[in-house]
């Protein structure tokens, strides 16, 4: 999307920016904030997690966190992720969170287990993804949701703006679709150099 916009000879704040809102749907940069919302309503539902998720089952609901359209088995940096949660809310520091704030590590822990143990979620590959905690994480170290996606994209950004000056220096007309620079398609131009 940072390209695409900078393509139109958008600066690159207004590229990096529109960057940042492709990512703010639920299915990417959102997703986060999504698992968030729904670790919420598990605590929230007055069911148990086994019994949530059982409901779910049944009426089709997605269950987000679980699944990725790469990694078919677990995602290895939810592993990671979840250690560091840990780790975490293992610190004097955020042992202080509201007992309801800390109530979501607890269903997501519950709720990872059953995603590893069920034939339902094993046999569709809808394990864990890196989304499943990190949205824990940036809520137990005090960020806001809505400062997910900023966090999101952060890491992201160099390698949004490594291109650029790259891209400034070659002529319009020249394929930008090769990142070395060197190899030309044949074929005939559409308009002169």
């Amino acid at each position: 999307m940072v390209r695409i916009a900078g393509s139109a000879h958008a600066n690159l704040y207004a590229a990096i920016s529109a960057g940042i809102n492709a990512l703010s749907g639920p299915l990417h940069g959102g997703a986060n904030e999504a698992v968030l919302r729904q670790l919420k309503a598990i605590r929230d539902s007055g069911k148990s997690v086994r019994q949530f998720v059982e409901d779910a089952k049944a009426e089709g609901h997605r269950i987000s966190g679980l699944g990725h359209r790469v990694y078919k088995s677990y995602d290895p940096r939810a592993a990671i992720a979840r250690l560091y949660l840990e780790k975490i809310i293992a610190r004097e520091d955020t042992r202080k969170l509201p007992a309801d704030e800390r109530a979501l590590f607890d269903v997501a822990v519950e709720l990872e287990d059953i995603a590893l143990n069920d034939e339902y979620f094993v046999s569709r590959h809808l394990y864990p993804n890196v989304d499943f905690y990190t949205g824990l994480i940036y809520r137990a170290i005090g960020f806001d949701p809505a400062m997910f996606t900023t966090l999101f994209a952060l890491g992201r950004i160099p390698g949004w703006i490594a291109p650029v000056p790259r891209d400034a220096r070659r002529p319009e007309h020249e394929d930008r679709s090769s990142a070395s620079g060197v190899h030309r398609r044949g074929g005939a131009r559409l308009h002169p150099p």
